[in-house]
């Protein structure tokens, strides 16, 4: 219920203004207290990294 009001709360404000509705140690609570935190990663770390590098050389326009 919790994440229901969170939600409606953050829809109505808009993302202009979410970071200057929450202290640091309330958003701290609200991702401890997610649910929906992911308890082993989907991808291996090393597939993570490799993905990450070819993202930012693409980015950097030095993929070419």
């Amino acid at each position: 219920m919790r994440f229901w009001r969170l939600h409606q709360i953050l829809s109505f404000l808009g993302h202009a203004h979410i970071q200057n509705f929450f202290t640091n140690r309330e958003w701290v609570q609200i991702i401890q207290a997610n649910p929906y935190v992911i308890q082993h990663p989907i991808i291996l770390s090393q597939t993570s990294t490799i993905l990450r590098e070819v993202a930012v050389k693409h980015l950097t326009g030095k993929d070419v």
